[in-house]
């Protein structure tokens, strides 16, 4: 099975620094299956929800910008016109809250680039959700307490 999620690492084979991006690889896939990739990558990874051991995605401060790698549609029906890459932007914009902007990765018209202050945002929004509902989900269990104690 082909690894999409990668962190880089350094030329002599050492584990690259915290601000090596991280790149996820969608080339050669499918619209809907590079669509479920993005998420459960994306959710995975920075929520945190694979792997609860993971330190850089429950850091503070996200450090990494994310390389999502698309092609430039050689292989597409219409012969270098991407297919993927106006669809993952427009999934990133339209279904992930707050929106993660995207843009060509320099000098690569078949890589996005997300920035890590996006992706802090996102983090932080989504941290702050899953508090709320934990102090909502802990005030009914203390009403139900308080109802049958």
């Amino acid at each position: 099975m082909k690894q999409i999620l990668t962190i880089g690492s350094s030329e002599d084979g050492t584990a690259a620094l915290q601000t090596t991006p991280l790149t996820l690889d969608l080339h050669g896939m499918t619209s809907a299956i590079a669509h479920s990739a993005v998420r459960v990558a994306l959710q995975q990874k920075l929520l945190g929800l694979s792997s609860l051991h993971t330190s850089d995605a429950h850091d503070s401060d996200w450090k990494r910008d994310i390389v999502i790698v698309t092609g430039r549609g050689a292989h597409s029906t219409d012969r270098f016109r991407p297919i993927l890459r106006p669809q993952v932007q427009q999934m990133l914009t339209e279904e992930f809250y707050p929106p993660l902007s995207s843009s060509s990765l320099k000098g690569n018209m078949g890589a996005l680039h997300i920035p890590a202050a996006d992706v802090n945002a996102w983090l932080l929004f989504h941290k702050q959700q899953r508090s709320a509902q934990m102090l909502a989900l802990a005030d009914i269990i203390a009403a139900f307490l308080q109802e049958i104690g």
